[in-house]
Formats: structure tokens, sequence, C-alpha cells
């Protein structure tokens, strides 16, 4: 630096002696700031250096997680490949060499519309992001289904120059959803409730015959565990628990249920589950459930008919073995009461001798086991303030009466809500006896 900087003054001063003090520190401090300059300038070199590097490998690393995770290429405005990642050489089944330079319609499976391409490139000349589930063709005709989106690469003056394409493979969700539209049609048409849940149990499709049975629409169901709609206060705990059971263990299982509709009904339902998989991955289930109330009430009915006719033959067996009439007849009604599971038991006698009227014969009350014959309070009861003429016509032709009501007419007793009442007739020898009322 000292013999540059000397030359340079012997060009501006001539040949004068440079060796006077003041030109010599003249010089040593230019040297100076010039070494100080050149340490700087290295520092900066060594840092844009390690800042380069620093991008370059983030820019590696990311350009990397893509490659991975994602289908990428980048073609020119033309659609030309000019660059294809081994995921895309993977699915489309076109070497690396048959790709580059070809026109991306390589793929093109002739699924989509041209007003569909007509949007895309519409889209992506006004230098936007077009976002689309695409269908593609292998090179050996199969079909396959990508979420793409494709990105414009703009110049200063505002038109595209390359585009990048980033894809996703959704062709296993894609052949589900066609399966579970096929499935659709077939379970529209038939009667029994069909419902198709996630791998959680949450319903992602439901047909007409379950919204029929359970008032609940479609748009209430998705998304939503049907139990938690369908379940109630009746339902047994043991079959819930079945249920949660077979879901979490992903096995086939069949089961009856008592399920409420969405206004609160009770009704039967067999169920039959079944867990779906794809390439032995679980991805959720399918339920077929019948419709069993009516047959449900029945078996319902036969086992609460035994179990009368089991209390009737003790009853029967009570009168003809007890000695003891009253006691008989009171051990009889307790047994019947018992069997029907009824509060109490009222057997009167329809005199029509003049005024007709009513005599009760026999009380019995299931809370405090009171057995009383012939109450006093409780004779000659005129038809009418007994309220016995609204089913005397009914009851004299051998019709059992069921009906509710606010006040317990036979009795006198009120009630603050209403009550059940069944009344039998009693017929002895072709005439019109009486009556018995539960």
């Amino acid at each position: 630096m000292h013999r540059l900087l000397k030359r340079q003054l012997k060009k501006i001063f001539g040949e004068k002696d440079l060796n006077i003090p003041e030109v010599n520190q003249l010089i040593d401090l230019v040297d100076e700031s010039y070494i100080h300059f050149q340490e700087d300038y290295q520092k900066l070199e060594r840092i844009l250096e390690l800042s380069s590097k620093e991008s370059f490998k983030e820019l590696t690393n990311f350009k990397g997680a893509i490659d991975e995770a994602a289908i990428v290429t980048i073609t020119d405005v033309k659609g030309e490949i000019l660059f294809a990642n081994e995921n895309f050489v993977k699915i489309s089944g076109y070497s690396l060499s048959e790709l580059i330079g070809s026109n991306h319609n390589i793929v093109n499976s002739g699924y989509h519309p041209k007003s569909f391409w007509k949007e895309m490139w519409q889209t992506i000349a006004r230098g936007e992001t077009f976002k689309a589930e695409i269908c593609n063709k292998q090179k050996n005709g199969e079909l396959y289904w990508v979420n793409s989106a494709i990105i414009p690469f703009m110049l200063e003056n505002g038109k595209p120059f390359q585009f990048i394409s980033i894809r996703f493979d959704i062709s296993a969700r894609k052949k589900i959803e066609e399966e579970i539209k096929k499935l659709a049609l077939v379970a529209q048409k038939t009667q029994n409730a069909v419902i198709i849940s996630d791998t959680d149990g949450r319903a992602i499709w439901a047909n007409e015959a379950f919204t029929s049975i359970t008032e609940f629409t479609i748009e209430e169901v998705v998304g939503q565990i049907p139990g938690h709609l369908l379940q109630g206060p009746k339902t047994n705990p043991e079959t819930k628990a079945l249920i949660s059971k077979g879901l979490k263990d992903k096995v086939p299982f069949n089961t009856e249920i008592l399920n409420y509709t969405k206004s609160k009904k009770t009704y039967w339902i067999s169920i039959n589950f079944t867990p779906l998989f794809e390439d032995n991955k679980h991805i959720g289930f399918i339920a077929i459930q019948s419709d069993i109330t009516e047959r449900k009430l029945v078996e319902q009915q036969l086992i609460e008919n035994d179990r009368i006719l089991q209390a009737l033959n003790k009853a029967s067996s009570e009168l003809l073995v007890n000695p003891n009439f009253k006691q008989s007849i009171g051990n009889s009604l307790a047994t019947i009461g018992k069997a029907l599971q009824v509060d109490q038991i009222q057997v009167f006698e329809n005199t029509t001798e003049n005024i007709p009227v009513l005599n009760e014969r026999f009380y019995w009350e299931r809370f405090k086991g009171n057995f009383i014959p012939n109450r006093v309070e409780k004779q000659n009861l005129s038809y009418e303030l007994s309220g016995y003429q609204n089913w005397i016509e009914s009851l004299a032709k051998g019709n059992i009466v069921r009906d509710t009501y606010q006040q317990n007419l036979l009795n006198g007793t009120e009630f603050s809500h209403k009550q059940s009442l069944v009344i039998s007739p009693i017929h002895i020898q072709g005439n019109f006896w009486g009556f018995i009322a539960f």
C-alpha cells in the first residue's frame, strides 16, 4: 500500500521529497484505514457466505420435505414439464426421461370437461393459485386422484413464466367415496335404516329409512355419535356397554336395543354392526338397523300373559284349597294385583233391581296390603256418580275397557296426574254380573 500511495503522490506533487513527517503521517493513516477496511470487507464476505449457505440449506431442507410428502412438477407457460420429483414418477408410471419435455397432458385422464381446464388456465394466468381435486391417468391406463394446487411464478411485467404444481394422492379417499355412493343407492331402496360412521363412530351418512324411524334429519345426525342422540333412560346399560366394546374392538356384532326418537318415543331395533377396512386399515363402521318394535311388544305381551296366567292359576288354586272364603279371595286378589303390577283392585256387582246401582264386593290395596270386603261407603253407588255409565254398554258386550282419568271415579280419590284404568266384565252363566277394576 505504501508504494502504491507514494507513486500516486509523486504524480500529484512531482519529484519533491516525500520523506517529510506530515506526508509520512498521511501515508500511514491512509494505510491503516485501508487495512481496517480490508478486514471489515473480509468479515462481511464471510457473513454473506455463511448466510447464503444457511439459506441454501434451509431451501434444500424445505425442498426435501416437499419432495418426500407431495407430488411436484414444474412446467413452462405451455405446460411442458421442466421438473418432476420422484413421487410424480412413481404415481404416473412414466420414467423421468419420458416426463421431462413432455406436455402435462401426458397424464390427462379425460375425466374433466374442457371448461374445467379453461378455468384453470384463466386462474393461473391472472397470477392466482388454482386449487382442485383432479383425476389423472397413469401410463398403464389406471386412474388416480390428487388434491392439487397450481402456483404461478410471475415476471415483473405481471405475466407468468413458470408453474409449480404441488399435489397429494387422495385416490384411497375417492375410492371410499365412490363405494359409499354405490352403497347409498342400494341403501336408499331398503326399508332398513342404514348409517355409516367414521373411525370415531361419528355419523357421515344415513339413508331415508333411518331419518324416518328416528325423526332426525341427516344434517342433525352427521358429525354426531348416533347413540348419544338415540339412547335414553330406559336403554339397557349392558347393551350400551356391548356396543361400545364392539366399536372399540372393531369386530362385527349383532344386538337389540331400545332407542328414542327425536320426539322421545321409544322403539326397538335389531342392529348389525360391521367395521369397514381398506387395505387392512380401519376406515369406519356400517350399521344396518331393523325396526322390531312390534315383535318386542308381542314378546312382552306373551311374557305378561304368561305371568298373569300363572297368577290366575295360583289364585284358582287358592280359591279351591283355602276353606276361608274371604281369606282366599284376598289372597287371590293380592296374587293377581302383584302379577299385574297394579295399585288396587275393586270388584263391583251390578244390581239392576228397581234402580240400577253398583255394590263394591271386594277391595285390595297394594301399598297398605289392605283387603276389605263390602266397604260400607261403596254400596248402592249410582251409575252417574261412579262414572260407570261411560263404559256400561261396552262391558255388557263382554269387552275390556281401557281408559285414563284424573279422579278415581270408583274410589273417590284425587290424583295429581292421570291414572290408567282397566275394567274387565264378569259374566256368570251368560249374564252380566259386574266387573273387576284395576
